[in-house]
């Protein structure tokens, strides 16, 4: 999660593309991304990467509730601070 703030359709490509490279090295884990818009380009880019899911909405409490979370990563909004501490 990278908040309702930040815009990830201002994120850098190589950025992008670095993390699902990282994503990438972890077939046995399944990554949720929250992206602004997800769009054909987007659909497009992260259809390379099976373990990789980009929605538009998540329930953050939910996922982060799961017994099969194992890692979260944030740009560490409070609301994520704090649910993330909870969970």
């Amino acid at each position: 999660s990278f908040g309702s703030i930040v815009n990830t359709t201002y994120m850098r490509p190589e950025l992008r593309d670095e993390m699902l490279q990282a994503f990438a090295r972890f077939p046995e884990y399944r990554f949720i991304w929250r992206f602004t818009k997800v769009d054909e380009n987007i659909k497009a880019i992260i259809n390379k990467y099976p373990n990789v899911h980009a929605l538009e909405w998540v329930q953050q409490a939910s996922i982060l509730a799961h017994p099969k979370t194992r890692g979260f990563i944030s740009h560490v909004g409070l609301n994520s601070y704090n649910e993330a501490a909870h969970y």
